[in-house]
């Protein structure tokens, strides 16, 4: 299937907190025209068997005369740049000459701004609630990092609506301070995306509709992890007296609640848990799951 863009592209993808993916996904169905998925193989020409085949879907909707492209997880860091190259080249296809990219990233601002960035660096408008962000900043993100060389190497015209924001870990997620840190976030680039785009039409209602159903189905892969035969293996740690040494989990014997930890499982291998119940023994060294 030929994928068809128009000629202005709004990126969002799985960041930080993955805000620029719910913002693009929040676009209003009256608006949309036609859905399209494109399928990247990011293994493809590799010796890796075991992956050989698998692909990632990226979701693209079209409105009469932008397409809204939905990164819903990225690959693993070796991988990015082919993900981003196979981007560049579709654009080129489509002829697309703006982009505009929604992301949170952990940067050194210290603030609750939304920054917008531009290449070229020639954007005259000022804008009420978006501060400027210097063409020469580093970011500390490596897909948004490889985009932007690959947008300004093509000369396609840019734009990056960008907040620093910060991850928030399983054990903060619990709380609802996160909760209203992150929906912020998402109001805060919703009303910078419709600043710079006056016509574009999110729904706050489905930007948060997508945030939850995410959040569900992220919740429900980590229980269902939990089943796998690998987990059910003996954890192996080192005690001492009433210290648990393992990975930084708390200390001291008896029964323990940890909202999340990774444990080190057989061929160097890592495995997340989450709202896991773990019975301790004395002396001995093996978990019990409860």
């Amino acid at each position: 299937m030929d994928i068809k863009l128009k000629q202005s592209v709004i990126l969002g993808y799985s960041d930080i907190n993955s805000s620029g993916l719910y913002v693009v996904s929040g676009v209003e169905e009256t608006c949309i025209v036609e859905h399209q998925t494109y399928q990247f193989n990011m293994f493809e020409n590799t010796s890796d068997a075991d992956n050989e085949g698998k692909k990632l879907e990226i979701k693209i909707d079209n409105t009469k005369d932008k397409s809204f492209v939905k990164i819903q997880e990225l690959p693993p860091q070796n991988k990015i740049v082919y993900l981003a190259d196979a981007l560049i080249n579709l654009f080129c296809q489509n002829e697309v000459n703006d982009v505009i990219i929604v992301s949170s990233i952990n940067f050194s601002i210290n603030d609750e701004s939304v920054y917008l960035g531009c290449l070229p660096d020639n954007e005259a408008k000022n804008y009420e609630k978006l501060k400027k962000l210097s063409p020469t900043f580093k970011l500390r993100d490596h897909f948004f990092n490889t985009m932007i060389t690959l947008l300004k190497v093509e000369k396609i015209r840019t734009r990056c609506l960008v907040f620093p924001g910060k991850k928030i870990g399983a054990r903060e997620r619990k709380s609802n301070s996160s909760h209203v840190y992150e929906v912020g976030i998402l109001r805060l680039l919703v009303e910078g995306l419709k600043e710079i785009v006056p016509d574009v039409k999110i729904s706050m209602d489905k930007v948060l509709d997508t945030k939850v159903k995410k959040d569900s189905l992220y919740n429900m892969n980590l229980e269902q992890d939990l089943c796998t035969d690998e987990l059910k293996l003996k954890y192996q740690f080192a005690f001492h007296d009433d210290q648990l040494i393992g990975n930084g989990l708390s200390q001291g014997i008896g029964r323990l609640h940890i909202d999340f930890g990774i444990l080190r499982l057989q061929g160097n291998k890592y495995h997340r848990i989450c709202l896991l119940r773990i019975r301790i023994f004395e002396r001995l060294n093996i978990f019990e799951k409860v």
